[in-house]
């Protein structure tokens, strides 16, 4: 981000209109704990790669939890794939969003779900295009 003012200025506007903000990726690549300052901040998504290191990272974790509650955040853990990602993010206490839940979907069926709270009916691409209906866990989108 080379003009971090006009950023800032524009995600203010975009805020104050109402749009919640996400800090994608928190603690891996660009993001940093000044932009948790900076920038009109309401969720923040952990990066997978803290769950997937055998507890090596549970420390970070659960200080990254410690720090967006404190500072009023909604708190997210991408890439919840397995039981066993599920059960940390419980244990934390924390939202988390990723293929355990559901496949990414389309403009369409995100308003079926925004619909029917926890169901979802997905056409999926593949020689038979067959269509499915998934049960999406709450905690996908509690808190958000």
């Amino acid at each position: 981000m080379t003009d971090t003012g006009s950023a800032i200025a524009v995600l203010n506007d975009l805020h104050s209109a109402g749009v919640r903000i996400a800090l994608d990726d928190f603690g891996s690549g660009f993001s940093s704990l000044r932009s948790l300052h900076q920038l009109p901040i309401d969720v923040i998504k952990i990066d997978r790669s803290f769950l997937v290191n055998n507890g090596d990272d549970q420390l970070l974790l659960e200080g990254i939890v410690t720090l967006g509650r404190s500072l009023g955040l909604v708190i997210v853990a991408e890439g919840i794939e397995t039981p066993a990602d599920l059960a940390r993010v419980t244990q934390l206490g924390i939202a988390g969003q990723g293929y355990l839940f559901a496949r990414p979907l389309s403009s369409s069926a995100a308003a079926e779900f925004r619909r029917n709270g926890t169901t979802v009916t997905v056409a999926h691409d593949s020689p038979a295009n067959e269509t499915t209906t998934h049960q999406v866990a709450p905690a996908v989108h509690r808190g958000l």
